[in-house]
């Protein structure tokens, strides 16, 4: 059977549906497909500084957050005024 056949199956079916709590249990479901969040696709620039990151981390190259905060505010004292 192909989709065509199959949606008008399932819209003729919702449409003689009588039980509201599988309808609401159909309305439930489009509305969580509805705000699902594409899947992330990553650039190959991306997957390499994720990487890179990694084997920073990896080899104890890490720093605080406090320190990490620091270092930006002596560089960019203007973002915290």
């Amino acid at each position: 059977m192909d989709v065509r056949t199959e949606k008008l199956e399932l819209i003729h079916w919702i449409t003689e549906l009588q039980d509201k709590q599988v309808l609401r249990e159909f309305i439930a479901f489009k509305k969580a497909k509805e705000s699902e969040k594409p899947p992330v696709s990553l650039t190959d620039s991306e997957k390499l500084a994720i990487d890179a990151a990694f084997e920073d981390i990896a080899r104890g190259k890490v720093y605080t957050h406090e320190a990490a905060l620091q270092s930006i505010k002596e560089k960019y004292p203007s973002l915290f005024h």
